[in-house]
């Protein structure tokens, strides 16, 4: 019998856990809710590091096997995770490891002081041990991280045990919080760590890394940044782009709709799945109760599709309450644009929920024949909306390819398609061949 995959690295700071035993509860403890999804040995699923080490010379084979294959790191998020020596933070040179397999990650600066965000990460599970009010008094976690969220969004987790949890961190669950949150937070983690190490798995190292090669991932780019760089004023509209217009009274600079429960900033979000997906992104925040809202959408969405981009309205449920929004997304759904409408909520709120159905059924009504725009709801969890803006995307292309000119291959070249393309979605590919297609 084959031993089961190593489904998770446990990062955390060897000092934390000589002051805390609930650390070393919390690693068997999701080993075990691990196994009991997969029906696997408990004792392999995960992989810590016991002992400990002191210097780049002790990077032993063990650790840098299990850095080189484990499927997800699950990071412990304390003030002595983040410490910003360069030669000792052996969490920072894990976490690069599980970058550096990653051929998506970007590195975008934010500033002209050297700040930087990581983009485009995937397989990385961050824990809140501490409160947030806490790491934010040691100034933790740093810039770097800051759009990789930690926050519990599973539909099992209600909203006021998902709001104990940030507040207080999960060592004050397993210390004095109660035990039935815990519970349920820590099978919602193994829940989320299968999920991620099935859906797209990392790449492994070969050969395997070494300690010298890695960098501090939290304060550093590997190799000063160089061509994987990305800054913010860099965008390239044409194909493979993606315009993400919100649609919110929430509008701004840095809009403040979560349509998720727990979940980050609608437009953090997506960039984050874009640039995973297609490396190309800009955002634009609209105010449906704006007097040149109407005006602003159509004059991006044309110039969008003008140049072959991927336009898509992230609507804010509540502007389907303002009669002057309702109206006018029905007006735009009725003009000759190539893109996609999607209207997201928590599964959790069912007022909201019945509003968006009933909102995207009104409006498909709207859609004028031979349309090349795709409207859709997200009803669900954060992830469920990461796989729904990858599949509207999908039926956005298959539109274009369907309605769309294309010119097919003349006799006698090379050239040229021989009949349409065909597009599979995200959501088909997942779910496996149709069995009636055989």
């Amino acid at each position: 019998m084959r031993d089961p995959p190593l489904y998770f690295f446990f990062s955390y700071a060897h000092g934390d856990e000589g002051k805390d035993a609930y650390l070393s509860r919390f690693f068997d403890d999701l080993r075990e809710e691990v196994a009991t999804v997969k029906g696997f040995d408990p004792g392999s699923v995960g992989f810590r590091d016991t002992h400990g080490l002191s210097s780049g010379d002790e990077w032993d084979t063990l650790l840098a096997g299990a850095l080189q294959i484990s499927k997800v790191l699950v990071c412990i998020y304390t003030a002595r995770f983040f410490r910003k020596k360069y030669d000792k933070n052996f969490c920072a040179k894990e976490f690069a490891a599980f970058l550096k397999r990653n051929p998506d990650v970007r590195y975008k600066l934010t500033g002209t002081n050297g700040n930087f965000q990581i983009l485009g990460t995937r397989n990385i599970i961050p824990i809140l041990w501490l409160g947030e009010s806490d790491l934010k008094l040691s100034e933790s976690p740093p810039h770097s991280v800051g759009k990789i969220h930690y926050n519990i969004s599973h539909s099992s987790v209600t909203a006021k045990e998902a709001e104990t949890y940030r507040a207080h961190g999960l060592r004050w669950l397993y210390k004095v919080g109660p035990r039935k949150t815990r519970i349920k937070i820590t099978k919602d983690i193994a829940t989320s760590i299968v999920r991620a190490a099935e859906a797209e798995p990392l790449p492994s190292l070969d050969p395997p890394p070494k300690f010298e090669e890695l960098w501090n991932a939290f304060y550093e780019m590997p190799n000063g940044g160089g061509p994987e760089t990305a800054t913010p004023e860099v965008v390239s509209p044409g194909p493979g782009h993606v315009l993400a217009v919100e649609v919110t009274t929430a509008s701004g600079d840095t809009p403040r709709w979560t349509p998720y429960r727990g979940g980050p900033a609608i437009a953090a979000t997506v960039e984050d799945i874009a640039l995973q997906k297609w490396r190309s992104f800009s955002h634009l925040a609209l105010d449906p109760s704006a007097a040149d809202f109407e005006a602003q959408a159509w004059s991006a969405l044309e110039d969008a599709t003008k140049q072959q981009a991927t336009p898509i309205l992230f609507v804010d449920p509540r502007c389907l309450k303002i009669e002057q929004c309702r109206a006018a997304l029905e007006r735009l759904l009725q003009r000759n644009w190539n893109g996609g409408v999607i209207i997201p909520a928590d599964g959790s709120d069912k007022e909201t929920a019945r509003l968006v159905q009933n909102s995207v059924a009104t409006l498909a009504k709207y859609q004028i024949e031979g349309s090349r725009i795709t409207i859709r709801e997200s009803i669900g969890t954060i992830e469920e909306f990461g796989t729904a803006v990858k599949s509207i995307a999908d039926d956005i292309l298959a539109t274009i390819t369907e309605v769309g000119e294309v010119q097919q291959r003349p006799s006698q070249q090379a050239d040229g398609p021989d009949s349409r393309p065909r597009i599979t979605n995200v959501l088909t590919a997942a779910q496996g061949p149709d069995p009636a297609s055989k």
